[in-house]
């Protein structure tokens, strides 16, 4: 495993069209994992494979979710203490149970979802996996795979 780089924060909110919860991570931090783009973040013990953004713009930040923050009893303004270091599997994900079996029923969904980037991978599992109720997953996988299969998705051509 990479060397791990501590430090300290505050949970924050950006605005992006929505509010997403941030930790800001200290340039220094940041320059430290170099180029990497994929980091593993811990929070109390909890290890979390996120994007490190904003490094260009001088601000660098982990978005975390009410998935991540609620079990640690973390909110808006919460301190934080935690640590990144670069992901050795930066294209390594958990796939949704439900997603994988909606891709092993259509072929061609499958075919095409090989081809796709690990961050489009990425968005549409995350789309399946963060809803709640599993028949609510099990639905928006069909739907995806029906899209992937199609040519449907959000910016298909």
């Amino acid at each position: 495993m990479s060397r791990a780089y501590h430090f300290t924060s505050q949970i924050d909110r950006i605005d992006m069209g929505i509010s997403i919860h941030v930790i800001p991570v200290p340039p220094k931090i940041a320059t430290k994992v170099g180029n990497a783009k994929r980091v593993l973040l811990t929070l109390e013990d909890q290890v979390h494979r996120r994007a490190l953004q904003g490094v260009k713009s001088g601000s660098p930040y982990i978005g975390v979710g009410l998935q991540i923050l609620k079990p640690l009893g973390l909110r808006y303004g919460s301190p934080v203490s935690a640590s990144i270091a670069v992901d050795p599997e930066a294209d390594a994900m958990h796939i949704a149970e439900e997603l994988t079996e909606a891709l092993s029923q259509d072929t061609d969904a499958q075919a095409r979802w090989d081809t796709f980037t690990p961050g489009k991978k990425r968005s549409i599992n995350h789309y399946i996996d963060s809803a709640k109720r599993p028949e609510t997953r099990a639905k928006r996988a069909v739907e995806m795979t029906k899209k992937i299969r199609t040519h449907t998705l959000h910016r298909d051509k």
